[in-house]
């Protein structure tokens, strides 16, 4: 019965602020499906006041387009070793209009695999200024054979400047990856990484730390 005004999110829980109650994210996630509750998060970004003259200001659209979507991943992690295997992958993507079903379908497939390593196995380590990992020997790489199956969703709004509504998903195919692959970890044994590349050595350092 805590009015909103008393409430706060922080350490991955809500709180009140005039009383011991808290409840943490997953219960709240995890009651709200249970209730068919729709869950939404909406943010308001104020941009600072500036004294750049007004001559110097530059107007009108500054990006070109914007392009939404998300990942969802299904891993598998052995808890001995801290290896991972990404099993399967879902892709859903607003691409404005998909003029040529099967390029965006690959640009789209092709920028998850592409960041599967930047997520768990590219990893460019300097020391003293010298590069340690200057070739595919130590600076790894996904091959096929460490690309799960994947379910590729276009939707088509038609809101693109494109031709016909279309949209870039050329960069935007790698915006969320690594934070899907993290959270999946976190969710399949119960430790937040918070660098990348999530090598098995630092699931199997984080797994040792939290016992």
């Amino acid at each position: 019965d805590t009015p909103i005004a008393h409430m706060r999110v922080g350490e991955e829980q809500i709180y009140s602020t005039v009383s011991d109650k808290k409840v943490t994210l997953q219960e709240v996630i995890a009651q709200c499906s249970a209730d068919g509750i729709e869950l939404f998060c909406e943010a308001q970004f104020n941009a600072p006041a500036t004294d750049v003259p007004d001559s110097e200001l530059i107007t009108g659209r500054t990006h070109p387009d914007f392009t939404f979507g998300a990942h969802a991943v299904e891993i598998a992690v052995d808890v001995e070793t801290g290896a991972v295997d990404v099993q399967k992958l879902v892709i859903c993507y607003d691409v404005g209009k998909a003029i040529n079903v099967l390029n965006v379908e690959g640009q789209l497939e092709g920028g998850a695999s592409y960041c599967l390593g930047y997520a768990l196995m590219e990893d460019l380590i300097v020391e003293e200024g010298r590069l340690k990992t200057p070739s595919f020997s130590e600076y790894l790489i996904p091959t096929s054979l460490d690309v799960p199956d994947m379910d590729v969703i276009m939707l088509e709004s038609g809101a693109g400047i494109g031709p016909y509504g279309a949209k870039g998903v050329g960069e935007p195919a790698c915006n969320s990856i690594a934070p899907a692959i993290l959270n999946a970890i976190r969710d399949a044994v119960g430790v937040r990484l918070t660098s990348l590349p999530a090598t098995a050595e630092k699931i199997v350092f984080a797994l040792q730390k939290q016992e």
